[in-house]
């Protein structure tokens, strides 16, 4: 094999995540999520959707058990969602009853400070974390998947996988590359992870 070389430029996940390519809601194609301002576009079907402002409460419950007299409080923040009733147990004796809540500091966040934990490693691999939504460029392998937030993303990870020679710089930061899971770091499995590359170019 031709000898190939990979130098991390110590891009993270984020560098790769303003455009995100996944399946249209409406009609499965392929749809853009744009994460800089909440927008989900499709091109075959005209499919679009904005993300709106998020609205938040906090949600206190403060009782005495009706069971053993005990005093039961505590505070929920961030809520999204108003219940009528929610079920709390007592800590010493376990009765468990539905309550009504109380909820308070209503205040609206704007979109664009909550769509920062979108760009986290750690969000859900299959989908896209502002709609939800099915990504488009990902194949499952073995007992894993893989997958990439658009064509930028995959290219680089062609790069890394077909190199022969991979180096990485020392930075005080852990970058996308050094995140990857072992089964994309493997050697063993490279011309696998090629041939699923190659399909997933071609959608």
């Amino acid at each position: 094999m031709q000898t190939q070389r990979f130098k991390d430029n110590n891009l993270y996940l984020g560098h790769f995540s303003n455009q995100v390519l996944v399946h249209c809601p409406k009609c499965r194609n392929k749809a853009t999520v744009d994460t800089c301002c909440g927008v989900l576009s499709c091109d075959t079907c005209g499919y679009y959707a904005m993300k709106e402002d998020k609205e938040y409460y906090r949600l206190e419950i403060q009782l005495n058990c009706p069971q053993c007299g005990k005093r039961i409080e505590f505070a929920i923040d961030k809520v999204t969602e108003k219940k009528e009733k929610m079920r709390v147990s007592c800590p010493p004796c376990g009765f468990a009853h539905a309550y009504k809540p109380k909820y308070t500091e209503h205040s609206i966040v704007n979109y664009k400070e909550y769509i920062r934990d979108y760009k986290r490693p750690q969000r859900n691999e299959r989908e896209d974390c502002v709609f939800n939504t099915d990504l488009w460029l990902k194949k499952p392998y073995k007992n894993h998947l893989f997958w990439a937030n658009n064509y930028q993303h995959l290219d680089y990870l062609k790069r890394y996988i077909q190199a022969t020679i991979r180096e990485r710089h020392d930075y005080p930061r852990m970058s996308m590359i050094a995140r990857l899971p072992p089964f994309i770091k493997s050697k063993k499995n490279r011309e696998d992870l090629l041939k699923i590359i190659e399909g997933l170019e071609k959608k």
